[in-house]
This record gives structure tokens, sequence and C-alpha cells, in this order.
């Protein structure tokens, strides 16, 4: 599996529910609509900012996260990110992707980069 993580801020002025209702409502169904069989999971994770943890051994909060929000995606195959990264490159879907994106992100915030995820496989304490 290759898995995308993107990080994104709303918007200025945009509330986090309106963000969050765009987002879900408006560019998800775009998404899926231009990429319909690209990617096999995508997830939204929309960060809590008054719910930040801090563990007990840390002195100081940290300040709190330059986004409001993390996308993830997998691919099966290195040939489907490759087909979504060439997709993403027509004019004509590039172009509705990044204006939909316009009408609720901050673009200039936008970090995504490839990850290598590890996963601990279950065992007594994860079975609950």
């Amino acid at each position: 599996m290759i898995k995308l993580v993107a990080l994104f801020k709303f918007k200025p002025g945009l509330s986090r529910k309106d963000g969050i209702d765009y987002y879900e409502n408006r560019h998800v169904p775009l998404i899926l609509e231009l990429f319909p069989d690209h990617f096999v999971d995508y997830r939204r994770n929309y960060f809590e900012l008054d719910r930040l943890v801090v563990p007990e051994h840390v002195d100081a909060p940290p300040p709190p996260p330059a986004s409001d929000m993390m996308t993830e995606l997998w691919f099966e195959s290195q040939e489907r990110y490759d087909a979504m990264i060439a997709a993403m490159g027509d004019p004509a879907i590039g172009a509705r992707v990044a204006a939909d994106e316009a009408s609720f992100l901050d673009r200039s915030s936008l970090t995504m980069f490839l990850v290598d995820e590890r996963r601990t496989p279950p065992g007594p304490s994860l079975e609950r």
C-alpha cells in the first residue's frame, strides 16, 4: 500500500463547522467523482484544537498545529498512485480540484507527503 497524507487549514474567516461541512458534503463527492477508482481508502481527520493532549512529562504545552485537519489516501499500488497524480496534471481535473479547494481551504497551507506507515500487530494490550 501507498499512503498519502495531506495537512490543510481552513480559509480565514471560515468556521470549523462550515469547513467540515463543505469538505464532507461538497469536496469529498467531487474527489470521488474525479477519481472513482484511484484509491482504496479516503479519511479526513479534523483536529480538535480545544482538546490538545499534553502528557504529564511535558513541561509546557506545544503551540497548536498549523493545520486544521489531516487527510489520508491509501492506494493499492504505485501504479494507482501514479495514475491519480497524472490525472491531477490534466488541466480540466486539476483546475476543478484547485477551484473547489479555494472555496474552503487556505491553499498556501497545503502540505502533502507520502508516509511509511508502521502498524503494531494486535496483541493482548490491543484486544479490547
